[in-house]
């Protein structure tokens, strides 16, 4: 029940279909090669539900980095970054 997936929109079954595939490690999920990198189906439709429904506004700043790779101290900088002339040096958050 929980763990049903949620159906393709039509043209991104079709993407997949003429997507090269591969078996993942263990064999047990298919991984399509989709502009450079193997992922899921699951990446697949994650991507495509962002591409259809984010729109992008002149003050948004995107931050993307790996898990556990300084995260915090990324979005602390660019926070810093950002914000810099509301602040004075000396009280920056």
């Amino acid at each position: 029940m929980f763990n049903q997936k949620p159906p393709m929109a039509e043209d991104l079954q079709e993407l997949v279909l003429n997507l090269p595939r591969e078996k993942d490690l263990d064999g047990t999920n298919s991984l399509y090669l989709f502009k450079g990198a193997w992922v899921s189906a699951y990446v697949l439709r994650a991507v495509d539900s962002f591409q259809r429904h984010f729109i992008a506004k002149d003050t948004d700043i995107i931050v993307a980095s790996m898990p556990k790779s300084g995260t915090t101290w990324l979005k602390a900088l660019t926070f810093s970054v950002a914000k810099r002339h509301i602040y004075d040096p000396t009280e920056s958050p």
